[in-house]
Formats: structure tokens, sequence, C-alpha cells
């Protein structure tokens, strides 16, 4: 990311800029029978740790804080990436568990899959999550 300028999120005499990330790896993608199946996604490559550890330092570097959403699947296998996103700053929300739409998925299954991804995104954290954004904004 070198080369990157980070605009600052807070401007006198504007209102302040928000800025929010989706924290899925490259294989979480809806719509795609191959990609969206979670029984293949140990067998792909991981860039996660990599890309947040960098967008972190980045952030740090200008001092600001974002809103990260972690998929519920992401936090339960890098449950360290949640607690230094958290400690350093920033707001760890929900994602989802397993990167579903949610006009896709019943009632009961939008509950289950966000009762299991708040689940792991707390345990990470350590704290309470009270945020949530539905996978390619499919709760309007």
């Amino acid at each position: 990311m070198s080369g990157v300028r980070l605009v600052p999120l807070r401007v006198p005499g504007k209102a302040p800029r928000v800025l929010t990330i989706d924290v899925e790896d490259w294989f979480h993608v809806c719509g795609d029978d191959f990609y969206s199946d979670p029984r293949r996604w140990e067998g792909f490559e991981p860039r996660i740790e990599t890309t947040l550890h960098a967008l972190l330092d980045r952030l740090d570097e200008g001092g600001h804080r974002a809103t990260f959403f972690f998929l519920g699947w992401v936090a339960a296998r890098y449950p360290a990436l949640v607690a230094e996103t958290a400690r350093r700053g920033h707001e760890v929300a929900v994602h989802g568990n397993l990167h579903r739409r949610a006009d896709e998925l019943s009632a009961e299954a939008f509950r289950e899959d966000l009762r299991r991804a708040r689940a792991s995104v707390e345990d990470a954290a350590g704290a309470s999550v009270t945020s949530h954004r539905a996978a390619e904004w499919s709760v309007r």
C-alpha cells in the first residue's frame, strides 16, 4: 500500500467522514456456486492477514478509526485479527457468518447465521458487538 495517501476523516467545518470495511477474503463471494461453497474455503490461499495488517498500519499512521465488519467465519479462524483490530481502537462489527445474502435465507436461517457470527466475533474481540452489515447490502 505504499504511495497510498489517506484523506483525513475530520475536516474543520465539514461533517466527519465515516469509514467502514467488510472483512472477508477474496473467495468469500455471493452467487457463485464454486466460490460460495464454504466446504471449499479451507483449500484456498488466504490473503486476509497480510491485507488487514497493512490496512490497520495505514490507518494508525493517519490516526484514523473505522468500523470493521467481520465475517464470523473469519473471526473463528483468525481471532487474533479481530482482537488486534479492536485493540487498535476500531469498532468491530458483524458481517454475517458465511457471507450469505439475507434475502436468500429464511428468517430462522438468518437468525442462526447472525447468532453464530456474533458469537465468533464477540469471542475474538472480547467485547459485545452491536452493529451488523448484511452481505451485498441485502437488508435495506
